[in-house]
């Protein structure tokens, strides 16, 4: 049997009518302390809401693998902010420091995310760390909200490493970055936060040789990245999806090793293909039936049919693909979102300490 479907908190919903289940859905709101990441379930690992999850005037740190969707997850945000009226005093800034920005902004994020994001030519790419943090300490002192990406830390060189010979590059290690990314974020990180901002930090997982215990994967400049950030988070490929045996995308799995705002450490996945980018029901419905709210109808011994989801209230009993088309069609996609922040609460009630406070 599937969970019954709850309406937060703990209200089936058959004996909740219409207008009650509205009233207990407005519980979730837009917080204008919090920047939307393009996924829900992300936005709810991070800070228990649905519409946002990135805390403003904040540092954050996310870091992958190569392919692993770390540049299109910073750009889903992007999108979300350019396309909603509530972030248009945002200056949203995209630092290309790698110069491989290779995806078609429009035809991925639309005409208004472009127009909105200052990058490529209308930015010019930061070739040292203290450049970077510089030019972020030039911005706030313009005093403008913004979202600033640094893509990637790694790529950045310090000013003392470019005075290397060229002879002399494959042999020269990185003793200076932590150290002044540390001493700039100490300096910035108090103006970042009055000034409702946000400084996305990107990193490339290096692989640790020789080392037994703990991770296997480190990333340029770990001590102060850890130090300041309030949410760390580390994205690695689970899976490729295939249509007609050809790649399409990949389940991308986020793991939050950090995060000031809750404390809690969660895992969400979610599919990013190349030509959508993070499909957002989809990864709503398998969580929905992942977590046993919604139940999958076992397919019949040799059928060759997509396996039915039994779902509830608003929503129809059919395959996936039919469940998004329906979604979609009828435009209960926030419905959807309401549906699955109300599920995610429940299971943190479930695992949650159930003691009398030990102070008053």
């Amino acid at each position: 049997m599937a969970r019954q479907k709850i309406t937060f908190p703990s209200v089936t919903a058959d004996v909740v009518d219409k207008v009650e289940q509205k009233a207990i859905k407005s519980s979730y709101k837009h917080r204008d302390d919090l920047l939307p990441s393009g996924s829900t379930l992300l936005n709810l690992a991070l800070a228990e809401n649905p519409y946002g999850g990135w805390s403003v005037g904040k540092i954050v740190n996310i870091i992958g693998d190569t392919h692993a969707g770390k540049t299109f997850l910073f750009w889903q945000m992007l999108a979300e902010m350019a396309n909603d009226k509530r972030y248009d005093d945002y200056k949203l800034y995209y630092d290309d420091v790698e110069e491989a920005l290779e995806f078609d902004v429009i035809k991925l994020f639309g005409k208004k995310t472009n127009s909105r994001v200052i990058y490529g030519s209308q930015l010019e790419s930061s070739d040292t760390i203290e450049s970077a943090l510089i030019r972020v300490r030039d911005i706030l002192g313009k005093g403008e909200m913004f979202v600033y990406a640094v893509d990637s830390v790694d790529a950045l060189d310090t000013v003392k490493d470019q005075k290397v010979k060229d002879e002399d590059v494959g042999k020269r290690d990185y003793p200076d970055k932590p150290r002044i990314v540390n001493d700039m974020f100490r300096r910035t990180k108090k103006k970042i936060k009055s000034s409702r901002s946000a400084l996305f930090m990107i990193s490339q997982t290096r692989d640790k040789i020789g080392i037994v215990f703990g991770s296997k994967k480190r990333r340029v400049c770990d001590k102060p990245l850890d130090f300041f950030s309030t949410h760390v988070l580390w994205l690695a490929i689970k899976g490729q999806i295939k249509r007609k045996d050809m790649h399409v995308g990949n389940i991308i799995r986020v793991r939050i090793s950090k995060n000031k705002l809750t404390g809690k450490r969660r895992e969400v996945e979610f599919p990013i293909y190349t030509d959508y980018g993070i499909d957002d029901i989809e990864s709503m419905i398998d969580w929905m039936v992942e977590e046993k709210f919604w139940k999958m109808k076992r397919k019949e011994k040799g059928s060759k049919e997509d396996p039915i989801i039994q779902t509830q209230g608003d929503f129809i009993d059919a395959t996936k693909d039919n469940l998004i088309e329906f979604i979609e069609n009828h435009d209960i996609q926030d419905e959807l979102r309401q549906l699955v922040a109300d599920c995610w609460m429940q299971n943190e009630e479930e695992i949650a300490t159930k003691r009398p406070p030990r102070y008053s």
